[in-house]
């Protein structure tokens, strides 16, 4: 799962992240338990994921929102689904805010 060795900080946010969908954690949580800003926390999870090949899965589903460890397919997929959906928005406010007369 990982590739180099976690800072100090990485395995403190790590250890707080449950394995499976079933009960994610908040940002916001983790940041309190560890003592760190969420926008950090944040920072933190996406260097896990990018740096370190830690499958980190985040839900978006009312009642059952938080981030996760991803334990099988069904997972990766209610994970990446919603990045997707993001990316896909993101990029209609770029292409409309670009051609927006000012």
């Amino acid at each position: 799962m990982k590739n180099k060795k976690l800072s100090i900080i990485q395995e403190a946010v790590l250890t707080q992240i449950p394995k499976g969908i079933e009960n994610p954690i908040l940002s916001q949580d983790i940041a309190k338990r560890i003592g760190l800003s969420r926008r950090d926390v944040m920072a933190v999870i996406s260097a896990l994921i990018i740096d370190h090949n830690i499958p980190i899965g985040g839900a978006r589903i009312s009642g059952k929102s938080g981030y996760f460890i991803i334990t099988n397919e069904a997972e990766r997929l209610r994970a990446i689904v919603p990045l997707k959906n993001t990316i896909v928005n993101m990029q209609q406010r770029v292409n409309r805010l670009e051609k927006i007369k000012i």
